[in-house]
């Protein structure tokens, strides 16, 4: 066990730790986005590794349909409409005037809407507040070849993906012309947005009643205003909408990309700018590029990006042959909304994609891949190639163990792999967990390990395929696994897996298998009442993990060269999980004015799962010879320190809890109006580093106390808390 100082003499040491969490920050900090990597070059910026367990893009699990659809799905023509609605979780494909919506989580249940015409086009959308009740969260649109119809949706579903879904017939309805829709989007104010087979785009609006004077339901074209009559008008072929549901960007037959602002409020449609000269301007950027010539030259698809993947683009574009076109919606510098369209860069596929999609095919070299469909999203491309009517998706994504290293000094690098489909594609998306980060993180490295990776689906013509990205920590749990007991003997892909991704990195993956609270045998509220040796290594992959800091975590360190990367490593690790909880508010004030209460800013299971991990590690620590208690070295020393920042703060978490659960609002009325403020104020840094945060720690703890004594005579059921769990906050000496 590591030897624990008195409370007040402990900042100091606490004091150090967080000075070397700081150093271990520019590790994180110096992380690119893309685009800044995109501005470098790189003469090599593909990655296909042959070790199975480290491809990025696996094949999680194949899904069939339900016979009754599968039975339905072999009647549908190429050219009827199929996809994903992943707001209510379900598959969808069109079989003449029938609709069938098939729930992929539950995976047998499949509902019909039957039309008395062609279904055409299906879309779901947000429901507009002011038109159906609070219980009515999304509309389904339905377009056929005569009409557009509003279904209301009552959609629920629970953490475990338990779900139910309602439909309420509304009669909101209207013709639409003649027009077939193609495509129908929804912006996150219910504003939809359709595109039509004669290539315009189209808005559909609705409200509860019709007027004297106004429709209840319509549709009013919104492209080509300007050109009714005379002009060159565009064929608009495909639109995507920016997450924040204001900005549209357009794609016309002659690969044109136009830019949308929908307003602010995203009730206006104010067209801003079109490249019609995309073959051109790729060519000036590219100008070596065989793919890029005007007899070829074709865009596939267009994808909106968020600011998360990178500032300086917010469009994407995929031609048939794998060349992605970024788009900057600013003409010059970046302004408040978009006032223009340049494309900033070209990137150009993999140089033998065909091989790379089929490699038992005789497929020439010199051979370019069409590209069937495109999905792209946060980086990730997915990409389905066809060959002797065989179909593979091959996925293109940010190297993150390259960019890490570099700091995209040396261009953006991608890891690509490719996976057979069982039928033709469909469709694709990627799906979200309740769980799930959002936004969606790049830096894959300062990620939770317990968060879920990445889930992509992919909907073919007999079910779903579901896809994940692994992650570095994916692939280093696989490679431990693949090793088994033998992992001393059998290292040569760990050691090549640490080379790529730097010790120091790879030293935090190892601490963060170990300190996983994810493991089948985490069942315990206190995980310390559980042994330290099953605590902290009770996988294969935790203890593999343990072996490898002592195999490869002597190499010099990244952060600082003098320590280990074993030290920095650990630093890192720490830095990454306690950094969503270190500097926020303790507090936050609910209630009214009259009753106030009082919750934790950082939800409570956030604050207990980071908890739990910091206890995991500790009680790693206390099992190491390199936890010493009297240091030797200056490593030695940075450890100690370390370990009581993480013992001290897990015991914080437990007291600003207590604090919370023994009616912090009764506490505080024994506080003045300054000292309040402060309290509102403070967070676990000022808690742990500062003199002035213990001292108020201690009065924080003595009102606890006699609050407890007040209101039941009696406060040892308090003090037997504070003893067992944030001892360290226990106001008198024991």
């Amino acid at each position: 066990m590591i030897a624990t100082e008195v409370p007040q003499n402990a900042i100091p040491a606490i004091t150090a730790a967080a000075a070397t969490l700081n150093r271990t920050l520019a590790l994180d900090d110096a992380y690119p986005d893309i685009a800044q990597a995109l501005k470098n070059g790189t003469n090599d910026p593909y990655v296909f590794l042959q070790e199975n367990n480290v491809q990025p893009m696996v094949v999680k699990n194949i899904f069939t349909m339900p016979v009754a659809a599968l039975d339905k799905i072999r009647q549908r023509a190429n050219n009827e409409p199929a996809g994903l609605l992943t707001d209510i979780h379900r598959a969808y494909f069109v079989v003449k005037n029938q609709l069938y919506l098939w729930n992929y989580n539950e995976r047998q249940q499949h509902a019909v809407y039957e039309d008395t015409h062609p279904i055409v086009a299906v879309g779901v959308c947000k429901a507009k507040s002011d038109v159906f009740s609070k219980e009515v969260s999304h509309v389904l649109i339905v377009a056929t070849t005569n009409a557009v119809s509003v279904i209301a949706l009552q959609y629920k579903c629970d953490p475990s993906l338990n779900d139910s879904l309602t439909f309420y017939k509304t009669d909101i309805m209207t013709t639409t012309g003649g027009v077939s829709m193609k495509r129908i989007i929804g912006t996150p104010t219910g504003r939809v947005l359709m595109l039509g087979n004669d290539g315009n785009i189209w808005e559909l609006h609705y409200k509860r009643d019709e007027g004297w004077f106004t429709k209840g339901c319509y549709t009013k074209l919104m492209s080509n205003k300007a050109v009714i009559g005379f002009g060159k008008k565009h064929h608009y072929t495909d639109m995507a909408l920016s997450a924040q549901g204001d900005v549209l960007y357009q794609l016309t037959a002659e690969s044109a990309v136009g830019v949308v602002h929908l307003g602010q409020d995203g009730t206006e449609y104010r067209e801003v700018g079109i490249d019609t000269q995309t073959c051109h301007n790729a060519s000036l950027l590219s100008p070596n590029s065989p793919l890029l010539m005007p007899n070829t030259f074709k865009i596939l698809s267009i994808h909106a990006t968020t600011p998360e993947e990178a500032k300086a683009y917010q469009c994407v574009a995929v031609t048939t042959l794998g060349c992605r076109l970024y788009f900057s919606h600013f003409s010059g510098a970046a302004q408040k909304v978009p006032n223009g369209i340049t494309m900033i860069n070209v990137r150009n596929p993999p140089h033998q994609l065909a091989q790379l999609a089929f490699p038992a095919a005789a497929i020439p070299p010199t051979m370019p891949q069409t590209i069937e469909k495109c999905f792209y999203s946060h980086a990730v491309s997915l990409l389905v190639c066809n060959h002797d009517n065989k179909q593979a998706i091959v996925s293109l994504s940010p190297d993150v163990a390259q960019l890490a290293l570099h700091q995209g000094r040396t261009g953006l690098v991608e890891m690509g792999n490719a996976n057979g489909m069982p039928d033709p594609v469909l469709a694709m998306e990627e799906v979200h967990t309740p769980q799930a980060l959002a936004p969606v993180c790049l830096n894959e490295l300062i990620v939770p390990v317990s968060s879920p990776s990445r889930h992509f689906l992919v909907l073919t013509a007999s079910g779903l395929t579901l896809l994940v990205k692994q992650r570095p920590i994916d692939m280093l749990h696989n490679l431990i696994v693949h090793a088994g007991n033998n992992l001393r003997q059998r290292n040569a892909d760990l050691k090549a897996f640490f080379e790529r991704l730097g010790f120091t990195q790879a030293c935090a993956l190892c601490y963060g298998l170990i300190a996983d609270t994810a493991t089948p045998n985490y069942t315990s509220y206190d995980v310390l009442a559980q042994s330290a040796a099953d605590l902290a290594l009770a996988t294969l992959s935790s203890k593999g993990a343990a072996d490898l800091l002592d195999i490869f975590g002597a190499a010099p360190g990244a952060a600082n060269p003098n320590y280990s990367s074993r030290h920095d490593g650990l630093a890192l690790y720490i830095l990454r999980t306690i950094k969503p909880i270190w500097a926020q508010p303790l507090f936050k004030k609910t209630g009214t004015p009259q009753q106030p209460r009082y919750e934790t800013t950082v939800e409570r299971k956030q604050l207990t799962s980071i908890q739990h991990s910091l206890k995991k590690l500790q009680s790693y620590l206390d099992m190491k010879i390199i936890a010493q208690v009297n240091a030797h070295t200056q490593e030695e020393l940075s450890i100690q320190e370390l370990y009581e920042l993480i013992k001290l703060l897990a015991e914080a978490i437990s007291f600003v809890v207590y604090l919370v659960d023994s009616d912090l609002a009764a506490i505080l009325k024994r506080f003045g109006a300054e000292a309040v403020d402060f309290i509102m104020a403070l967070n676990f840094d000022t808690l742990l580093t500062q003199g002035k945060g213990r001292l108020v720690a201690k009065d924080l703890a003595d009102a606890l106390l006699e609050e407890h004594l007040n209101k039941y005579s009696n406060n040892d059921a308090a003090k037997s808390v504070l003893k067992e769990f944030c001892n360290s906050f226990y106001p008198h000496p024991i």
